[in-house]
């Protein structure tokens, strides 16, 4: 494919949005899905929304989160709820995080490391962060 760099090897079809198929960053600007190839050729797919996914059930275990895919654009977000509060949809732009759910802070950036965007969610809902505490 053109503009791909041609030192990584071929790899199945990556459905990145640029349509790419090699495993490199320089063809997709950093919003390629990292594959982990496992034993007999099978690939699992772990980009930003489930990394955002795995950073929310980390650091906000009490909270609901689910991953859906938008029907629109075919793009995977992360839907979060406390209690009463949500669902705050969110999804990954290219570069960081946003709110993509209509109402008040739609479009608000959130920091694009998974952890971080993870506390700010947790705020945002008003839900319990968890503390890394020591065991004696």
């Amino acid at each position: 494919m053109a503009g791909c760099c041609s030192s990584t090897p071929s790899y199945p079809q990556c459905y990145c949005p640029a349509g790419c198929d090699c495993d490199c960053a320089c063809c997709c600007d950093g919003n390629h899905v990292a594959r982990l190839a496992a034993a007999g050729g099978v690939t699992m797919v772990f980009g930003p929304a489930e990394r955002l996914d795995a950073a929310v059930r980390r650091i906000a275990p009490q909270s609901s989160v689910a991953l859906v895919r938008d029907e629109e654009t075919g793009l995977t977000r992360v839907h979060v709820t406390y209690r009463n509060r949500g669902p705050l949809v969110l999804g990954w732009d290219g570069q960081t995080y946003r709110r993509v759910s209509s109402g008040n802070g739609y479009g608000a950036m959130l920091p694009a490391d998974p952890d971080n965007a993870a506390r700010r969610a947790a705020e945002m809902l008003g839900a319990r962060i968890q503390t890394a505490e020591q065991r004696p």
